[in-house]
């Protein structure tokens, strides 16, 4: 992960932060960041900063200078900088300590190591808007231009990093929120199977270790599942779920979620249509939906996990991805070093249940939804 710009550098706590100082020359604390809200970094016009890794901001007179080992003094242009009156590196500003990597001493770090909200100037004047997630706000992973949010995420006050803490739960969909046994039913008649015998060959598949699509493959060789999703909209069956078919404990866990603290999120392999009925069932509920087809990238893949942490308001190791499988949900999250946690419920979660994998990956193992709350109440408390 790239490091990130000057306003959103962490400083990580620890026991020995009085050394630390000492070894860099300093005698003062390491400050306690600000807890003001999160400003970008903008040039005098009102600019944005512009997304570099190596930018760097004056804590002096916020003039930007851009470029590794450049340093922070406000002589422009820098004597010491690869640009400068004199080219060759040395200490200057009145400070013997400066580093020949960065020309950066005690003052300088002091300046660096100042709160966020004294280094940020003002924001402009579209600022509350600015920090909001809006459609098309990311670019795509393959060409698509929609990343569809619900209205309501703020960017969070500036605070410390601490993967031991849980701050946000994004949910998968189906088999999760959403019971799809109606909705598979529904293509056993379409296909003009007996519902027992699809659900039969469902379950093979599953415990082959086969991509669930490959069900309608033994039923109907050559079938495109696309082509007749399309068609049965045309006849005025397309695929469809509602609220008498979420699980019972959704509304309640998410109303619990929500008052605990936590920022939420939804975000599974969809459907364009279902994306549309997931956010007239949602949108009051949670702060984020997202899907494979909004995104162009679906899960396992790990763009789609990838994605999910860069809208999401938290680092990776303080997201929670509930799901209920090991292949597509437990193990790609984990990849990306997200929390995750199984639910025990639908086809796939049965099966794999008493897998190695699925005692091993998840931060959770959970019977119901309702169980998540006290769950990350406890691994917070105790991480502590």
């Amino acid at each position: 992960m790239p490091a990130p710009r000057p306003a959103e550098r962490r400083i990580a706590p620890a026991a020995g932060d009085g050394a630390a100082m000492a070894a860099l020359g300093l005698d003062d604390p390491v400050p306690v960041p600000s807890t003001a809200p999160f400003r970008e970094p903008a040039h005098a016009d009102g600019q944005p900063w512009p997304d570099h890794d190596e930018d760097w901001v004056d804590a002096a007179n916020q003039t930007p200078q851009e470029g590794p080992g450049q340093c922070v003094c406000a002589t422009t242009p820098c004597p010491a900088s690869p640009g400068g009156q004199n080219a060759e590196r040395r200490a200057h500003g009145g400070s013997s300590e400066a580093s020949e990597a960065g020309h950066r001493g005690p003052a300088e770090l002091r300046g660096l190591l100042k709160p966020l909200s004294a280094q940020a100037p003002p924001p402009p004047a579209d600022a509350g808007r600015r920090g909001r997630f809006v459609v098309g706000h990311l670019p795509p992973v393959s060409g698509r231009h929609t990343a569809r949010f619900t209205a309501a995420s703020t960017r969070q006050p500036t605070r410390l990093y601490d993967p031991r803490m849980i701050r946000a739960v994004v949910f998968d969909v189906g088999e999760c929120l959403v019971d799809e046994t109606r909705e598979y039913g529904t293509w056993a008649d379409w296909l003009g199977v007996p519902r027992h015998t699809f659900a039969a060959m469902f379950g093979a598949v599953i415990a082959q270790g086969r991509d669930y699509r490959d069900v309608f493959q033994e039923f109907r060789p050559g079938f495109d599942l696309s082509a007749e999703r399309e068609r049965r909209a045309e006849a005025g069956q397309p695929e469809h779920f509602g609220e008498e078919d979420l699980y019972s404990d959704v509304r309640e866990a998410l109303r619990t979620l929500r008052a605990d603290g936590l920022w939420l999120g939804i975000a599974g392999n969809q459907t364009v249509r279902a994306g549309t009925i997931l956010r007239k069932l949602f949108s009051e509920d949670v702060d984020l939906i997202g899907t494979s087809d909004d995104w162009g990238a679906s899960k396992p893949d790990p763009a789609f996990f990838h994605r999910v942490a860069e809208v999401v308001p938290a680092e990776p190791g303080e997201i929670l991805y509930v799901g209920d499988r090991v292949d597509n949900d437990l193990r790609p999250g984990r990849g990306v070093g997200m929390h995750t946690a199984l639910v025990h419920r639908g086809p796939w979660a049965t099966i794999q249940w008493r897998t190695e994998e699925a005692e091993a990956l998840p931060t959770f193992r959970v019977e119901t939804l309702l169980e998540l709350s006290p769950c990350i109440a406890e691994f917070n408390a105790r991480e502590h």
